[in-house]
């Protein structure tokens, strides 16, 4: 009778088969909603740390082409801190370099 009696001071009290087939099955939902949801936040969050790596990556190797191309300089400031100036070539169409007529 002391299984009975700690048994029922419990707040969920099985009385059916169907009242312990939906503990059974919320519990499970439950536990497997937060280990896919913990699993799922941690992955998203290294692809998006991921991301933004190879987005500054990206950035930096256009603003090194530029410098190499001669179309940006770069300054430093007191602080360290390096400014990029970019400054935009025109390009000419075809025909308007030298013309050289033959005829």
């Amino acid at each position: 009778t002391s299984s009975s009696s700690s048994s029922s001071s419990s707040s969920n009290e099985v009385t059916s088969v169907f009242d312990l087939g939906s503990q059974m099955f919320y519990t499970c939902l439950y536990a497997n909603a937060i280990t896919f949801l913990s699993d799922l936040t941690v992955q998203q969050s290294i692809l998006l740390y991921g991301y933004y790596k190879f987005y500054v990556t990206k950035q930096r190797e256009r603003k090194l082409k530029k410098l190499r191309n001669g179309t940006s300089t770069c300054t430093t400031d007191e602080d360290g801190k390096q400014n990029f100036i970019i400054a935009h070539k025109k390009k000419k169409k075809n025909g308007d370099d030298d013309v050289n007529d033959k005829g």
